[in-house]
């Protein structure tokens, strides 16, 4: 009986910490703002797949549904803005975060399933199949672009790579980052260390060049949302309404004093 309970007890702790690893991410995106947790999760996912070798597939999985829980507006949406019920809204968001967590199995598959030496596949397909799966989120059925790792980083210093290299670019950055220090912190060799060195010096190369050439002019800018009830934004017989709103507004404020 005793061994029931701590086995039962160790699945539990398992999943929790499982489940936690992808959840911490919510906190490297704004409003917290603490990005160096976008660099410690997928550490985390890398050490989880080493520590719990015969569950990657359901650890992939479980991860997934903290790293979109974390972040999700889709009950809000539906509870919110929408005649769907309290437990409808439940029922649907978590299908839509499940099915969005199999993203993290293809990542699993396409890292650990192709044989081939530890290095290339923590530090190339690690990153590349991460990226591979943010890309198909947004040409599938469930086109969600939020949560894109690279957008955790808007105050950072990466995030001045971006201009270089992209979206999908810093991506494969941030997670090319994790996996060396991952690696370097497993192996301890110092090729590991020279690719560390490597990247955090292009990072502050990008960010010196950005503070040389930024303009130090102020830029006016002006932000327009029509406060519109979701029944009236769907409604086609007051589009032209909209649409006229929209235009008065933005006459009205085309060239502020």
């Amino acid at each position: 009986m005793s061994k029931f309970f701590l086995k039962s007890f160790n699945f539990i702790f398992y999943i929790a910490f499982v489940y936690s690893s992808g959840f911490i991410v919510k906190y490297a995106f704004a409003p917290y703002n603490i990005w160096p947790l976008a660099i410690v999760s997928p550490v985390a996912l890398l050490y989880i797949w080493d520590k719990y070798d015969h569950r990657k597939l359901l650890s992939s999985f479980v991860y997934g549904l903290g790293y979109f829980t974390a972040g999700s507006w889709v009950f809000y949406s539906f509870s919110e803005h929408s005649d769907i019920s309290f437990t409808i809204s439940i029922i649907v968001t978590l299908i839509i975060v499940a099915a969005l967590s199999l993203g993290f199995i293809i990542v699993h598959v396409l890292t650990n399933k192709i044989k081939s030496p530890e290095s290339f596949r923590i530090l190339c397909l690690f990153p590349a199949s991460w990226v591979l799966m943010e890309y198909f989120r947004t040409i599938s059925e469930l086109s969600y672009p939020w949560l894109f790792i690279s957008y955790s980083q808007t105050s950072s210093p990466i995030i001045y790579t971006s201009v270089f290299i992209g979206t999908y670019g810093t991506s494969f950055l941030i997670i090319l980052f994790a996996g060396s220090i991952y690696l370097f912190l497993k192996k301890r060799k110092p090729s590991i260390a020279l690719i560390l060195l490597f990247l955090i010096s292009f990072v502050c190369y990008n960010y010196i060049f950005h503070e040389k050439t930024k303009h130090s002019t102020n830029i006016s800018t002006l932000l327009i949302q029509n406060n519109t009830s979701e029944q009236d934004k769907w409604d086609r017989n007051k589009l032209k309404n909209l649409i006229t709103t929209y235009e008065k507004i933005i006459l009205e404020n085309l060239h502020p004093h």
